[in-house]
């Protein structure tokens, strides 16, 4: 009975200590140019006790401007490689985050006037903390990290098609859970 009760003690804690390598994080972000939510979702596996890689998929709002200087607000999804890094604090944890991938969109600006874009590149650097709430790792986590979509468009505009390549970014403070 002793030995069962020691190797279900062991197991659990083998379990624990892989729960811990294996890191899920689901957030919900607010850009703080649009104040239009988006949604961030993140798998992380650590290789060592302070570094992490893994893959994400992300969805923002970027403000916008047309040719005509209107602001729109252009939804942009994006999958993504992680790299994170991790500072232990007291009970908690410090991330530090850097984000690399493709923005998937193609479209037209809100006028309906001829303007496409490619996908683009995907950039997101950011600072976060997390403190676990239970012996498995769940943990409600802060961040702040700054988005960017570099991408390519042509636009049609009196028959001449002109071509740019634009930079949109924006500042995202975002709060969810990491299992």
């Amino acid at each position: 009975m002793k030995q069962t009760l020691i190797s279900i003690l062991l197991l659990s804690s083998a379990l624990c200590a892989e729960a811990q390598k294996n890191n899920l994080f689901g957030d919900l972000g607010l850009p703080l140019d649009t104040g239009l939510p988006g949604v961030s979702v993140t798998y992380n596996r650590k290789l060592m006790k302070w570094f992490g890689v893994g893959v994400g998929a992300q969805g923002y709002f970027y403000a916008r401007q047309d040719m005509y200087n209107n602001n729109v607000e252009q939804f942009t999804p994006a999958v993504f490689a992680d790299l994170r890094g991790y500072i232990p604090i007291k009970k908690g944890q410090l991330f530090v985050m850097e984000d690399v991938g493709m923005d998937i969109y193609h479209g037209y600006n809100s006028n309906n006037t001829l303007f496409t874009h490619n996908n683009g590149i995907y950039n997101g650097l950011g600072i976060g903390y997390f403190r676990p709430i239970n012996k498995k790792g769940i943990s409600p986590y802060l961040s702040l990290k700054m988005v960017t979509d570099t991408y390519k468009a042509s636009q049609t505009y009196l028959g001449e098609t002109y071509k740019v390549t634009s930079v949109d970014a924006t500042l995202v403070l975002s709060a969810g859970f990491k299992f």
